[in-house]
């Protein structure tokens, strides 16, 4: 039979192949089977010595030959060999967990003499010979066995991809904030807010866990009930979150109508609604209840990335960078910026007598509040890793154009915000003059660079107060950034030192933003210093302050107005108190007023539990004060005082302005004939008076009137008395003779002119003959020049031994230089000058009996002075 050529060369080409492959590969030529006899003795020698493997072979193949009693025995016992040496691996990992490496190796040895192909067995022996030979402690071992049994386990497989889920999943929601929170979306009330974040970071918890484990554990078996739950978790989160939006347009007024909630957070609700009817929808189309558990529970993860997104998007963290034109990063400027933000408002006082007058405005803590970190590399590494940040939320870049203009710009989330440009003329402040040195300049400059980093600060908190309505409480009503930035300024003893450009500040702060109601106090309280000092001063300033004060709202309706009102009720109390001593204690009403007012500010100051940390450490302060002025209130009144009564020393350091207030209670003691309490007045006074404005108010203070004819108390505030019954020679009776219409010298000379007079007054006075007769030789000196007819230079002339025309003529006779340099010298104690007295003696010279001649040559200071005879 013929072949076909085709067929003959495939033939041929397969058979080329096979040989081929032979020679390649002679093994994978299947050799000819033992025989069944010799296939078993074959499978016993490898079983004996440990080649499981080879035994297993060969019974198999001793199987299939059909020698079957044979091949079931060698099975059987190779099954046996292998649970034995699993069984003694067992034993030794036993051994290394209790610490026992000689015990394990005997045992793995015993494993791979049973089976030498044993892979745990060899792992086993290793260990245990490794520690043998570093001879290493039960404890350790157990440690080992500890941590590749939990720790690793547990670590690398379970903490591990879960962390890492959590912090992809919040970058995420990070990124996301910036579209699901707008740049002028009111933030939610705390409670509200922290409620969200906790949903939404328990749902990124969960899902952060659950994505790692549940693929490899099924920890739960999907069922109906199950799945139904899950369900109505997405349905339950979506109301709950509406019912926070509704409730958080409730808290705020402004925002109360339903629509702004739908305009500020449309893509917040848009998102939860869209993830919602997503997931129903895949969720309807799968088949099997473990798919239906893994959508919703996909879906549950989204909305917490959702809520988590929304929640961190309305924090108030702030980042603050300041630059100069030059785009050069001003550290200087950065960190000033940060102060202010934090203590607009909390400007030390103006004088040390000032009570507490800090009213914070800011009620940013250092928690809110960071700033770019130096340097180019890493400024940019902080942008970058403040992108993935969840709590970093605002970010506010100062640049400092030129001395006179600065511009800042405010981000939200990455979106702009808002932005402004101002110069020192927008602020109503003077243009910039340049000192004639170049100290000079650069100490104008670096105030102005304040006063305008000021007005930066000031922006950035207004615009804040407005997202974030918990802010607004220590704004006092301020809306406007201008008239906080023109009242703080003004109020500062570190941005302006003129009087008057202080006032007009604080006219353009009120006129900026007449609802700024600290602004309106600080004005008014400028303007009321200003008063001339005559009587009804002090009710005049207690009804104006009564007038402002009627407009704040109530104490306890609103936080961060308790600085003012502690202000506001010390000023009313200290000066309807003033009012009422002034009157001689005849106003009745304004004791009430004072006494209901103390009793307000004592209550106002214990209360302080509820305050934030700046506004408790100004509570701290004015306990103390408020508590004394109390004390005042109880010893004017007509109720006697009783004897063992001390006066009620604060037990910790007392403030210049306590020391002063301690002073004006022992005054009033000393009316009540607590003569002991002089010393402690004049001792408080000595630590109270500071400054020369210090020593005018104690002067001008009523309460003080006791303590003026006192010389000591002239000596320390500097001041001669104003009045002819202030003088020392009346200070036990000024009072009964004020009453009996005696209060000029002329009066006192009319009502003592016969004997019967004097012993009239010297009656009415309990005091003897002699007393009136220095009274009323006083009075005549007075009399003796116009000059001489000043209460100022009566007390100089008693401070220098004339009290009476005889002592006048006689020194002035004996050594009229001598009088007029002792006379000097004590006006220069006493801060007295151009007192015509003492510029002009000539005239009252020759009054007291010396020639003119001789006259001016005292006054002009000649050596004719000390004779008669004319000065050649």
């Amino acid at each position: 039979m013929r072949i076909a050529p085709w067929r003959w060369a495939v033939q041929v080409a397969v058979h080329v192949g096979r040989a081929l492959l032979v020679l390649a590969a002679p093994e994978r030529v299947a050799a000819a089977p033992p025989p069944p006899d010799v296939a078993c003795r074959t499978a016993a020698a490898h079983l004996d010595a440990g080649q499981l493997k080879e035994a297993e072979k060969l019974y198999t193949m001793a199987a299939a030959a059909g020698t079957d009693a044979c091949a079931i025995q060698g099975l059987k016992q190779l099954s046996a060999r292998r649970v034995e040496a699993d069984g003694a691996v067992i034993r030794g990992h036993e051994f290394l967990r209790t610490g026992e490496p000689a015990q394990a190796r005997e045992s793995f040895e015993h494993a791979l003499k049973l089976n030498v192909g044993s892979v745990p067995a060899a792992q086993g022996l290793g260990e245990a010979r490794a520690l043998q030979q570093r001879g290493t402690s039960g404890a350790w071992a157990k440690w080992q066995s500890f941590y590749s049994d939990w720790v690793n386990p547990i670590v690398t497989r379970l903490l591990l991809p879960a962390v890492l889920t959590l912090v992809v999943l919040l970058a995420i929601s990070r990124l996301c904030s910036g579209l699901l929170v707008r740049a002028d979306a009111v933030s939610w009330p705390k409670r509200q807010q922290r409620l969200a974040l906790s949903i939404g970071t328990t749902l990124l918890a969960g899902g952060a866990f659950f994505f790692p484990v549940y693929p490899m554990f099924r920890l739960f078996h999907a069922e109906e009930p199950l799945v139904t739950a899950a369900a109505a978790a997405m349905g339950l989160i979506l109301l709950g979150i509406v019912a926070i939006l509704v409730l958080a347009s409730r808290h705020h007024a402004q925002q109360y109508e339903i629509r702004h909630v739908g305009r500020q957070w449309k893509w917040l609700l848009c998102s939860l609604c869209g993830t919602g009817a997503l997931t129903a929808l895949v969720w309807w189309g799968q088949t099997t209840l473990h798919r239906q558990i893994v959508v919703l529970y996909g879906g549950l993860v989204v909305f917490g990335l959702l809520i988590t997104s929304a929640a961190v998007g309305q924090n108030r963290r702030l980042q603050v960078h300041a630059q100069a034109g030059g785009s050069a990063s001003d550290e200087a400027a950065t960190d000033y910026v940060l102060a202010r933000l934090q203590s607009l408002g909390m400007e030390s006082p103006r004088d040390l007598l000032a009570i507490p007058a800090l009213t914070p405005l800011s009620r940013l803590s250092s928690e809110d509040l960071s700033a770019l970190p130096s340097g180019p590399l890493a400024g940019a590494l902080a942008r970058v890793f403040s992108i993935f940040r969840p709590d970093l939320t605002w970010r506010a870049r100062v640049t400092i154009m030129d001395d006179n203009r600065v511009t800042v710009a405010l981000t939200r989330n990455g979106r702009h915000a808002e932005s402004v440009i101002f110069s020192r003329l927008d602020l109503a402040l003077p243009s910039l003059e340049h000192g004639s040195s170049e100290l000079e300049t650069t100490l104008v400059r670096d105030r102005a660079h304040a006063q305008l980093l000021t007005g930066a600060a000031a922006f950035i908190l207004i615009h804040l107060s407005q997202v974030h309505p918990e802010l607004r409480g220590g704004l006092c009503g301020a809306e406007n950034w201008k008239s906080v930035t023109q009242q703080v300024i003004a109020c500062s003893k570190s941005l302006i030192d003129d009087p008057a450009g202080r006032v007009a500040l604080l006219a353009r702060a009120v006129d900026e933003d007449p609802s700024n109601v600290l602004a309106r106090f600080e004005y008014v309280w400028a303007l009321l210093k200003g008063l001339p000092d005559q009587p009804g001063r002090h009710r005049k300033i207690a009804e104006t302050v009564e007038l402002q004060y009627q407009r704040l709202p109530a104490i306890g309706t609103e936080k961060g107005w308790e600085p003012l009102h502690m202000r506001a009720l010390y000023k009313m109390t200290a000066y309807w108190l003033n009012h009422y001593v002034e009157s001689d204690r005849r106003d009745t009403t304004a004791l009430s007023m004072a006494q209901q007012r103390a009793d307000q500010l004592i209550d106002l100051c214990k209360n302080r539990d509820t305050y934030g940390k700046k506004l408790e450490w100004v509570a701290k302060r004015m306990l103390p004060i408020a508590e004394n002025l109390r004390h005042n209130i109880d010893v004017t009144k007509p109720e006697p005082v009783p004897d063992n009564w001390l006066h009620p020393h604060t037990e910790a350091p007392p403030s210049p302005r306590l020391a002063y207030n301690q002073a004006c209670l022992e005054c009033l003691l000393m009316e009540r004939n607590h003569t002991e309490a002089v010393g402690s007045a004049l001792d408080d006074l000595r630590f109270a008076l500071a400054t020369e404005d210090d020593r005018d108010e104690a002067w001008a203070d009523p309460f003080f009137r006791a303590l003026r004819p006192n010389k000591d108390f002239q000596r320390l505030i500097r001041r001669p008395p104003i009045k002819f019954l202030d003088l020392p020679a009346f200070s036990k009776h000024r009072s009964l003779l004020d009453k009996a219409g005696i209060s000029v010298p002329d009066d006192l000379v009319g009502r003592t002119a016969t004997e019967a007079q004097r012993n009239a007054l010297a009656s009415y006075l309990s005091t003897s003959s002699v007393i009136i007769d220095r009274f009323r030789a006083l009075a005549l000196l007075a009399q003796v020049h116009p000059d001489l007819n000043s209460p100022t230079m009566l007390f100089l002339l008693e401070q220098s031994g004339v009290s009476s025309p005889a002592a006048l003529v006689e020194h002035a006779r004996s050594d009229p230089r001598g009088l007029l340099r002792t006379l000097r010298r004590e006006a220069a104690t006493y801060a007295v000058h151009r007192l015509a007295g003492l510029g002009r003696p000539h005239g009252w010279l020759v009054s007291a009996g010396l020639t003119p001649l001789r006259a001016r040559a005292a006054a002009w200071g000649r050596r004719g002075a000390d004779n008669d005879r004319p000065i050649g």
